[in-house]
């Protein structure tokens, strides 16, 4: 049921749908001063949602986490949380990463063979017939990821799921009490950290996929506004209402 209401949420809450409404209700407004009133509200939510001045600004706030790789310590394990794989060809055994998100993975991949940690632990099911833990598990023994090194779930379906099912992970390894890395793209990062501290499991954070590099920190990005930044902005408005459910229920 929490599954089926986030993506309910995730199709409610985009600046296109609201903009959207706003102008086809202004064509059915007959008093002109609240006609006006309706237009010029849509047309400032255009020009909030597609400046990339804007969206640097508030993006590069709330993705304030950032790590070169070689500053990262050694840990008990590298946690990595699924969202990467766009697709899976079962004939073929084709994996598509053709994903922003894709970049947790590879980044955590070039993390454990740079020895930073000493498991590699990955979680992330989907709704779907194929779970992406079980293609990654796959994936990993291609890049010579060693098995017993390895621990993967993918009957998680959101971020307190993943916490909840890598605690159990965790236990089963004897591990729970360890340090571990947590991967995840930038936006991702504030509600994951707290699952899992929430679960109990003390992990420091190590972001990617930054979002406000496609933002322009530059003032002059004010006055060039994009369409490209509707769905980025959705992506992250998304993300607030997800933390902020989390919270009333007591998942962080």
């Amino acid at each position: 049921m929490f599954f089926t209401i986030s993506k309910l949420f995730s199709f409610a809450i985009s600046p296109i749908l609201w903009i959207g409404i706003l102008i086809i209700l202004a064509l059915f407004i007959k008093k002109s001063s609240f006609k006006k009133g309706v237009l010029i509200f849509a047309v400032g939510l255009l020009f909030v949602f597609t400046n990339p001045y804007i969206f640097y600004r508030v993006s590069s706030w709330w993705e304030d986490y950032n790590q070169d790789v070689n500053a990262v310590q050694h840990y008990d394990g590298i946690i990595v949380l699924g969202g990467g794989v766009a697709g899976y060809n079962q004939q073929e055994e084709e994996i598509n990463f053709e994903n922003s998100s894709s970049d947790r993975l590879f980044k955590a991949i070039e993390l454990f063979k740079m020895g930073k940690a000493d498991r590699f632990i990955f979680s992330g099911g989907s709704s779907g017939e194929v779970k992406e833990g079980e293609v990654v598990q796959c994936y990993l023994k291609k890049v010579d990821i060693p098995e017993d090194s390895t621990l993967v779930e993918w009957n998680s379906l959101n971020t307190h799921e993943n916490a909840v099912e890598t605690s159990k992970l965790l236990e089963s390894a004897g591990i729970m009490n360890g340090n571990f890395l947590l991967v995840t793209s930038g936006y991702h990062i504030k509600r994951s950290m707290d699952c899992f501290k929430k679960e109990g499991i003390s992990v420091t954070p190590f972001s990617t996929d930054f979002m406000y590099q496609f933002g322009s920190s530059d003032f002059s990005g004010i006055f060039h506004p994009s369409t490209v930044y509707l769905e980025k902005w959705k992506t992250i408005l998304k993300e607030w209402v997800g933390y902020t459910v989390y919270r009333f229920v007591g998942y962080v």
